[in-house]
């Protein structure tokens, strides 16, 4: 059914990066990632903890983690076009633009609270940079009061709107002229050539996240906390789509709650052999931690033999008082 192999990103407490192809799923890292930006040499993504702030960037084996601010950020989507990467800062209602050394060189926003619109998806079409939101709302997370059918994608340079009529949208992704698109809360995939609505595909589930393939779309189904899933799903799961008919073909269980991203690499080695570096360095932290808690237990080890010797003397002391209080008795 897969016949492409999928790097996954997936948020909350479960989450992390897995890699799944059709004889397998390896989960590479375990802390909550959501936007990922994938090429042959190079993989970007953003970390959703710690307010949302921190990149890991590895390119050729080297790696490197970069946080941009002190501040929350809340990044959900990474998109690169040349030698830019445009990031969706859903906590400051706005797109920021980073050049080749990742450096901020452009901000674009919406007035409003932190977390108004729900700012979360960003990429380049028709020559616009668009975005997907919520709503135009303007307190911090009015959005959790209704969003049925309020959902825009926008213009953000502009703030003109582009496609209305969504709801809670996610994942804009181009492929040649066609707009693909998710309405996340309507668990709807859409497909738009410029400003005309081509195809609704409904799904049985939170769509976010998609990837489109030579000959499938594979679609995101998350267990997500703003709408209800199918009764029998008790994890996320991929929709995999004929790209030809938009038949439906079936479903893959991922072992998360929730995912956020999907991109198609073309080759698990050379992904593989991107991340092991960074695999390295998470296995020399488990090391570290391990050593900690070793050198505790072994200190807890001693500390526990001194205290037993000390028991065993009160307790000597304490028959010798015994004994002695005895024969003066006598």
């Amino acid at each position: 059914m897969i016949t492409d192999t999928l790097l996954v990103s997936s948020p909350g407490q479960d989450g992390g990066l897995i890699l799944i192809d059709q004889h397998s799923q390896v989960r590479i890292i375990n802390r909550p990632i959501t936007g990922i930006c994938l090429n042959d040499h190079t993989l970007l993504y953003a970390f959703q903890d710690n307010g949302g702030n921190t990149l890991k960037h590895i390119h050729n084996g080297l790696t490197k983690e970069i946080t941009l601010t002190n501040a929350a950020l809340d990044l959900h989507d990474v998109f690169c076009k040349e030698e830019n990467t445009y990031l969706a800062a859903t906590e400051t209602n706005s797109v920021l633009c980073l050049n080749k050394d990742l450096k901020q060189i452009s901000q674009w926003g919406l007035p409003g609270e932190n977390d108004s619109a729900h700012l979360n998806s960003t990429t380049w079409y028709q020559g616009k940079l668009l975005a997907s939101i919520f709503g135009r709302f303007q307190k911090h997370r009015e959005y959790k009061n209704g969003t049925q059918g309020i959902g825009e994608v926008i213009d953000i340079q502009t703030g003109n709107s582009f496609i209305r009529g969504l709801s809670q949208p996610h994942s804009l992704t181009v492929v040649e002229d066609l707009l693909y698109l998710c309405s996340s809360e309507d668990q709807e995939l859409r497909i738009y050539r410029g400003q005309e609505l081509l195809k609704k595909i409904q799904l049985p589930g939170y769509v976010r996240g998609l990837a489109i393939g030579t000959t499938k779309i594979y679609a995101g189904l998350s267990l997500s906390r703003n709408t209800q899933t199918a009764p029998q799903a008790d994890s996320a799961s991929i929709a995999v789509l004929n790209r030809a008919s938009m038949a439906i073909e079936g479903f893959v269980n991922v072992a998360s709650r929730e995912i956020y991203d999907i991109r198609i690499t073309k080759s698990s080695y050379s992904l593989l052999s991107n991340l092991n570096s960074d695999l390295l360095h998470e296995t020399r932290k488990l090391e570290e931690l391990v050593a900690l808690y070793r050198h505790g237990y072994e200190s807890y080890l001693c500390a526990y033999k001194v205290l037993l010797d000390e028991v065993d003397a009160l307790s000597n002391r304490h028959r010798g008082i015994i004994a002695a209080a005895s024969g003066t008795s006598a």
